[in-house]
Protein backbone atom coordinates (compact mmCIF):
# COMPACT_ATOMS: atom_id res chain seq x y z
CA UNK A 1 0.00 0.00 0.00
CA UNK A 2 1.60 3.32 -0.74
CA UNK A 3 1.88 6.49 1.32
CA UNK A 4 -0.34 8.41 -1.32
CA UNK A 5 -2.78 5.96 -0.82
CA UNK A 6 -3.00 5.88 2.85
CA UNK A 7 -2.95 10.04 2.72
CA UNK A 8 -5.81 10.16 0.47
CA UNK A 9 -7.68 7.68 2.43
CA UNK A 10 -7.01 9.52 5.70
CA UNK A 11 -8.28 12.48 3.96
CA UNK A 12 -11.41 11.17 2.94
CA UNK A 13 -11.90 9.73 6.62
CA UNK A 14 -11.91 13.05 7.62
CA UNK A 15 -14.63 14.74 6.16
CA UNK A 16 -16.27 15.06 3.01
CA UNK A 17 -16.59 18.36 0.37
CA UNK A 18 -19.62 20.62 1.48
CA UNK A 19 -21.13 21.26 -1.71
CA UNK A 20 -23.07 23.78 -1.44
CA UNK A 21 -21.75 26.11 -4.30
CA UNK A 22 -22.61 25.91 -7.90
CA UNK A 23 -19.08 25.11 -9.31
CA UNK A 24 -16.12 23.17 -7.34
CA UNK A 25 -12.97 22.58 -9.33
CA UNK A 26 -12.08 18.45 -9.65
CA UNK A 27 -9.10 16.27 -9.82
CA UNK A 28 -7.61 12.85 -9.75
CA UNK A 29 -4.22 14.26 -9.82
CA UNK A 30 -1.45 11.94 -11.16
CA UNK A 31 -4.17 8.60 -11.23
CA UNK A 32 -5.66 8.10 -14.96
CA UNK A 33 -9.07 6.91 -14.48
CA UNK A 34 -10.16 5.85 -18.25
CA UNK A 35 -13.30 5.52 -19.20
CA UNK A 36 -14.32 1.73 -18.30
CA UNK A 37 -11.99 1.61 -14.62
CA UNK A 38 -14.50 0.55 -11.79
CA UNK A 39 -14.80 2.71 -9.11
CA UNK A 40 -14.87 4.21 -6.25
CA UNK A 41 -12.18 6.85 -7.16
CA UNK A 42 -10.29 8.87 -4.85
CA UNK A 43 -10.74 12.31 -6.53
CA UNK A 44 -9.78 16.52 -5.09
CA UNK A 45 -13.37 18.00 -4.85
CA UNK A 46 -13.57 20.99 -4.07
CA UNK A 47 -10.06 21.49 -2.38
CA UNK A 48 -11.24 17.78 -0.57
CA UNK A 49 -10.12 14.35 -1.08
CA UNK A 50 -13.18 12.38 -1.07
CA UNK A 51 -14.41 9.32 -2.76
CA UNK A 52 -16.69 9.60 -6.47
CA UNK A 53 -18.84 7.39 -8.77
CA UNK A 54 -18.43 7.46 -12.19
CA UNK A 55 -22.12 7.16 -13.95
CA UNK A 56 -20.41 8.21 -17.53
CA UNK A 57 -18.95 5.90 -19.72
CA UNK A 58 -18.32 8.09 -22.65
CA UNK A 59 -15.85 9.94 -21.57
CA UNK A 60 -12.72 10.12 -20.07
CA UNK A 61 -10.20 11.62 -17.39
CA UNK A 62 -6.56 12.29 -18.02
CA UNK A 63 -4.29 12.29 -15.52
CA UNK A 64 -2.63 16.04 -14.00
CA UNK A 65 -6.32 16.83 -15.36
CA UNK A 66 -8.17 19.93 -13.58
CA UNK A 67 -12.01 20.92 -14.51
CA UNK A 68 -14.91 23.00 -12.99
CA UNK A 69 -17.71 20.47 -12.16
CA UNK A 70 -21.55 21.54 -11.47
CA UNK A 71 -22.94 20.72 -8.16
CA UNK A 72 -26.54 19.34 -7.91
CA UNK A 73 -28.29 17.40 -4.90
CA UNK A 74 -30.49 14.29 -6.10
CA UNK A 75 -32.60 16.60 -4.07
CA UNK A 76 -32.77 19.33 -6.43
CA UNK A 77 -33.83 17.10 -9.01
CA UNK A 78 -36.54 15.41 -7.28
CA UNK A 79 -37.97 19.16 -6.56
CA UNK A 80 -37.61 19.73 -10.04
CA UNK A 81 -39.56 16.68 -11.11
CA UNK A 82 -38.63 14.57 -14.11
CA UNK A 83 -40.58 16.86 -16.39
CA UNK A 84 -37.83 20.12 -15.72
CA UNK A 85 -35.01 18.21 -15.33
CA UNK A 86 -34.46 18.85 -18.99
CA UNK A 87 -34.54 22.33 -18.93
CA UNK A 88 -33.50 23.46 -14.68
CA UNK A 89 -30.58 21.37 -14.25
CA UNK A 90 -27.15 21.39 -15.67
CA UNK A 91 -26.51 17.21 -15.00
CA UNK A 92 -25.19 15.33 -18.34
CA UNK A 93 -28.45 13.02 -18.73
CA UNK A 94 -31.09 15.18 -18.34
CA UNK A 95 -32.18 14.52 -21.67
CA UNK A 96 -32.38 10.35 -20.74
CA UNK A 97 -35.91 9.36 -20.05
CA UNK A 98 -36.92 9.05 -16.86
CA UNK A 99 -33.64 10.97 -15.66
CA UNK A 100 -34.76 11.38 -12.40
CA UNK A 101 -35.62 7.56 -11.88
CA UNK A 102 -32.14 7.01 -13.56
CA UNK A 103 -30.50 8.90 -10.71
CA UNK A 104 -32.19 7.84 -8.06
CA UNK A 105 -31.35 4.67 -9.26
CA UNK A 106 -27.68 5.38 -9.14
CA UNK A 107 -27.70 6.88 -6.06
CA UNK A 108 -28.64 3.60 -4.54
CA UNK A 109 -26.25 1.37 -6.11
CA UNK A 110 -24.01 4.07 -5.11
CA UNK A 111 -24.66 3.49 -1.76
CA UNK A 112 -24.54 0.11 -2.00
CA UNK A 113 -20.64 -0.23 -2.26
CA UNK A 114 -19.44 -0.06 1.00
CA UNK A 115 -21.49 -2.93 2.26
CA UNK A 116 -20.78 -5.09 -1.17
CA UNK A 117 -17.36 -4.09 -2.23
CA UNK A 118 -17.27 -7.62 -3.55
CA UNK A 119 -19.48 -6.88 -6.38
CA UNK A 120 -17.90 -3.50 -7.56
CA UNK A 121 -18.04 -4.66 -10.90
CA UNK A 122 -21.85 -5.28 -11.54
CA UNK A 123 -22.74 -2.41 -9.40
CA UNK A 124 -20.73 -0.34 -11.40
CA UNK A 125 -21.64 -1.70 -14.78
CA UNK A 126 -25.01 -1.16 -13.45
CA UNK A 127 -24.68 2.70 -13.15
CA UNK A 128 -23.06 2.72 -16.51
CA UNK A 129 -26.07 0.72 -18.01
CA UNK A 130 -28.72 2.69 -16.75
CA UNK A 131 -27.67 5.79 -18.47
CA UNK A 132 -26.74 4.20 -21.43
CA UNK A 133 -30.01 2.26 -21.50
CA UNK A 134 -29.09 -1.11 -21.57
CA UNK A 135 -30.29 -4.34 -20.09
CA UNK A 136 -27.03 -5.83 -18.56
CA UNK A 137 -25.45 -8.98 -19.17
CA UNK A 138 -24.86 -12.46 -17.32
CA UNK A 139 -27.15 -14.05 -14.73
CA UNK A 140 -29.79 -11.89 -13.08
CA UNK A 141 -29.50 -14.21 -9.81
CA UNK A 142 -25.29 -13.32 -9.44
CA UNK A 143 -24.44 -10.52 -7.26
CA UNK A 144 -21.45 -10.01 -9.29
CA UNK A 145 -23.32 -9.41 -12.63
CA UNK A 146 -24.83 -5.61 -13.81
CA UNK A 147 -28.13 -7.26 -14.46
CA UNK A 148 -28.66 -8.21 -11.07
CA UNK A 149 -27.87 -4.95 -9.88
CA UNK A 150 -30.11 -3.18 -12.46
CA UNK A 151 -33.12 -5.75 -10.87
CA UNK A 152 -32.10 -4.92 -7.44
CA UNK A 153 -31.83 -0.98 -8.32
CA UNK A 154 -35.26 -0.76 -9.83
CA UNK A 155 -36.91 -2.41 -6.98
CA UNK A 156 -35.08 -0.57 -3.94
CA UNK A 157 -34.41 2.62 -5.70
CA UNK A 158 -38.05 4.45 -3.70
CA UNK A 159 -36.14 3.29 -0.48
CA UNK A 160 -33.69 5.62 -0.55
CA UNK A 161 -34.00 8.16 2.65
CA UNK A 162 -34.21 12.07 2.63
CA UNK A 163 -31.20 12.31 4.04
CA UNK A 164 -29.47 10.18 1.55
CA UNK A 165 -31.25 11.93 -1.55
CA UNK A 166 -30.31 15.71 0.39
CA UNK A 167 -26.70 14.11 0.79
CA UNK A 168 -26.16 12.51 -2.82
CA UNK A 169 -24.38 15.14 -5.22
CA UNK A 170 -23.94 15.11 -8.77
CA UNK A 171 -20.92 16.68 -10.43
CA UNK A 172 -21.24 17.74 -13.97
CA UNK A 173 -18.36 18.98 -15.82
CA UNK A 174 -18.49 22.15 -17.58
CA UNK A 175 -17.45 21.96 -21.22
CA UNK A 176 -14.26 23.34 -21.86
CA UNK A 177 -13.20 24.38 -18.58
CA UNK A 178 -10.65 21.15 -18.22
CA UNK A 179 -6.86 21.76 -17.73
CA UNK A 180 -4.24 21.23 -19.52
CA UNK A 181 -6.29 18.71 -21.64
CA UNK A 182 -7.66 20.88 -24.51
CA UNK A 183 -10.04 18.91 -26.10
CA UNK A 184 -12.96 16.33 -24.61
CA UNK A 185 -15.34 16.58 -21.90
CA UNK A 186 -14.41 15.18 -18.43
CA UNK A 187 -16.70 12.63 -17.08
CA UNK A 188 -19.55 12.98 -14.58
CA UNK A 189 -19.34 11.68 -10.99
CA UNK A 190 -21.63 10.89 -7.60
CA UNK A 191 -20.16 11.96 -4.59
CA UNK A 192 -22.18 11.33 -1.10
CA UNK A 193 -21.92 12.92 2.05
CA UNK A 194 -21.84 9.49 4.54
CA UNK A 195 -20.79 9.15 8.01
CA UNK A 196 -16.26 8.66 8.51
CA UNK A 197 -17.16 4.66 9.45
CA UNK A 198 -18.81 4.76 5.96
CA UNK A 199 -15.23 5.71 4.45
CA UNK A 200 -13.49 3.46 6.53
CA UNK A 201 -15.65 0.07 5.07
CA UNK A 202 -15.19 1.82 1.50
CA UNK A 203 -11.21 1.81 1.76
CA UNK A 204 -10.96 -1.31 4.02
CA UNK A 205 -12.31 -3.18 0.30
CA UNK A 206 -10.58 -1.07 -1.79
CA UNK A 207 -7.70 -1.96 0.04
CA UNK A 208 -7.99 -5.86 0.05
CA UNK A 209 -9.94 -6.03 -2.85
CA UNK A 210 -8.42 -4.22 -5.30
CA UNK A 211 -10.69 -1.94 -6.38
CA UNK A 212 -8.75 0.49 -7.86
CA UNK A 213 -6.88 -1.49 -10.33
CA UNK A 214 -7.35 -0.72 -14.16
CA UNK A 215 -10.09 -2.42 -15.72
CA UNK A 216 -10.17 -3.16 -19.59
CA UNK A 217 -13.06 -1.22 -20.95
CA UNK A 218 -16.52 -2.88 -20.94
CA UNK A 219 -17.78 -4.23 -24.46
CA UNK A 220 -20.97 -2.44 -25.46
Amino acid sequence: MSGRFLKLLTGAALGSVALFGTTVTMSFGSNSFPTGSIGPYIATVGGTTDFVYCDDDTHEVYPNETWTATATTLGQLVALGNANIASGSSVLWKGTPSALARYEQAAWLVYQFPSTSADASGIQNAIWDLFLQKSGTGSATDPKSDSYWLLQAGANYTKLTAAEIADTVILTPVAGSQMPQADGTPQEFITTTPEPATYALIGMGAIFLGLFRRHSKKTV
